[in-house]
């Protein structure tokens, strides 16, 4: 179909770029389980309920890891370039990848996360640091240390968090 330009957008569900009260349904289908920390979290949640009418229906369908097997990692890991592949892809895709592997919550994920940490991109950094410290593993300390100095305040902030997780 023919749609006028300005009927596409790309925005940051935390900030969208629509005036209040514009949808009469809001569908939020997996997405806020990319939130980076509970305060991401409730920036995204408050930002849908801007953008819906009043009356209107909010749906928001939730993903979780519970349950996730620590096997997942090793399965990814096992099929050849697939890592690679994710760590050399664009900054979205080394952000959920960072995302990811914090939430399976296998150790061994700390040296891709190390890479992730020091990333050019601020997104990636901050997803990183939050994932190591949900890995809660003592050989984290020295690049969270290196993001707590970074000169993103938010990855920062994350790392601080995430040495304090892990009793460093």
């Amino acid at each position: 179909p023919s749609l006028p330009p300005g009927q596409i957008r790309l925005d940051a569900v935390e900030r969208m770029s629509l005036p209040d009260a514009w949808f009469d349904v809001v569908i939020s289908n997996a997405v806020l389980h990319f939130a980076r920390h509970d305060a991401h979290f409730e920036g995204m949640v408050r930002e849908m309920w801007r953008v819906l009418k009043p009356g209107g229906m909010l749906f928001a369908r939730l993903v979780s890891s519970i349950g996730m097997p620590a096997e997942a990692l090793e399965h990814v890991a096992g099929e050849a370039g697939v890592l690679q592949g994710l760590l050399s892809g664009p900054p979205p895709t080394r952000e959920m990848l960072a995302t990811a592997l914090g939430r399976i919550g296998d150790p061994r994920a700390v040296s891709m996360l190390a890479i992730l940490v020091a990333d050019a991109e601020a997104p990636v950094r901050r997803a990183s640091a939050f994932a190591l410290g949900e890995l809660g593993d003592k050989a984290a300390t020295s690049p969270l240390l290196r993001a707590a100095a970074d000169a993103d305040a938010e990855t920062g902030q994350l790392a601080v968090e995430a040495l304090g997780k892990i009793a460093a």
